[in-house]
C-alpha cells in the first residue's frame, strides 16, 4: 500500500515534533544493545583467527580457557599456548602446547623456521593448511 500525500505529510510533521532524548535516555539505549545484550552476540567472537569468548573476568582465548581446564589451574601471566597444526581455531586439548615463556615459544618457531614465512587469511590460518583441509 503506498501513502497518500496528506499520510506522508503527517509523518514528515512527527519526525520534527519528536521530544529531543535526553543524555541519559540515549546512553541508557546505547548499553542496552552492547556486548552480551546484542541481539548477534553468540558468545564467542573472532580476532586474527583465535576465538574469544566472554568470561566474568573479561575477554579471554578460548585456547587459554581450553589448557586451564586440562592443567587443572589458572595459565601464569608468561605462559604462553600454541596450537600444534597453527589453525588458531582448532581448540582440540590434543592440538594445545604450553610453553613456558614467550621467549620458548619464539625459539620453537624459529627452530621449525616457519616465522614470516607463511601468509594466512584473515581468518589467521595459513595457505597450505587451507589447501590441506579442502582435500579432506
Amino acid at each position: 500500500m503506498i501513502p497518500t500525500e496528506e499520510t506522508r505529510q503527517r509523518m514528515r510533521e512527527s519526525a520534527l515534533v519528536r521530544a529531543p532524548m535526553s543524555s541519559e535516555t540515549r546512553c541508557r539505549m546505547s548499553e542496552a544493545h552492547k556486548g552480551t545484550k546484542n541481539h548477534r552476540y553468540k558468545g564467542e567472537y573472532y580476532y586474527r583467527g583465535y576465538v574469544y569468548m566472554a568470561t566474568p573476568q573479561g575477554r579471554r582465548k578460548r585456547a587459554d580457557l581450553v589448557m586451564e581446564e586440562i592443567l587443572g589451574r589458572p595459565l601464569l601471566p608468561e605462559e604462553q599456548v600454541n596450537h600444534k597444526n597453527r589453525i588458531r581455531d582448532d581448540d582440540r586439548p590434543e592440538n594445545l602446547k604450553l610453553f613456558a615463556t614467550q621467549s620458548a615459544h619464539m625459539a620453537f618457531h624459529n627452530k621449525q623456521g616457519d616465522i614470516g614465512t607463511q601468509t594466512r587469511d584473515a581468518k589467521g590460518r595459513f595457505a597450505e593448511e587451507l589447501a590441506r583441509k579442502e582435500v579432506r
